[in-house]
């Protein structure tokens, strides 16, 4: 079986969440990249913004995030999950002790992005409990709950309800 090593930040790190997606899907450990950010500018179809990094003016920036192996066969699962306006790129990361890891990512393309976008408030708790779920430092996963949020406005949108029937699965397990 060939596999892919894949580096999420956003709300695919929530294991459970990104199995939906590719079953085979398993954590292999947490990883950050130097010299980005996370923003949530990515121009989703329900209005919202998602998560995608940008290149920090700041050397020092650093985003956490999650290492996934995924079964080659499934990465056109994952490429229709992630949808249109993200580039598939490969990206280095970095797990303790400092050692690369090459990987591929999801970016969102420049004509996909808006600045003025927040996201929805159960994106952001997704988000936030991937980070709790893997341990990421505790001053990265505040700096998440610090992230403002909107209410989705769709209070039937079928991703917030799998949103937060996923979430209410985790706080009960």
């Amino acid at each position: 079986m060939t596999t892919i090593r894949y580096f999420a930040y956003g709300s695919n790190m929530l294991a459970e969440r990104l199995q939906r997606r590719c079953k085979s899907a398993h954590a292999v450990g947490s990883a950050w990249v130097d010299g980005y950010e996370l923003v949530f500018h990515k121009i989703s179809k329900d209005g919202s913004g998602k998560a995608t990094l940008i290149k920090a003016n700041d050397a020092s920036a650093r985003v956490y995030g999650v290492i996934f192996s995924i079964d080659a066969s499934e990465k056109t699962d994952l490429d229709r999950h992630e949808g249109p306006g993200y580039a598939c790129q490969d990206f280095q990361v970095f797990t303790a002790p400092a050692s690369p890891v090459d990987a591929v990512t999801y970016l969102a393309l420049a004509q996909s992005s808006n600045t003025a976008l927040v996201p929805y408030d159960w994106y952001r708790d997704l988000v936030i409990a991937g980070a709790e779920r893997n341990s990421l430092p505790n001053a990265y996963v505040e700096g998440l709950r610090a992230v403002a949020a909107n209410p989705d406005p769709v209070a039937d949108r079928p991703e917030r309800l799998n949103a937060i029937d996923l979430l209410s699965k985790i706080a009960a397990s």
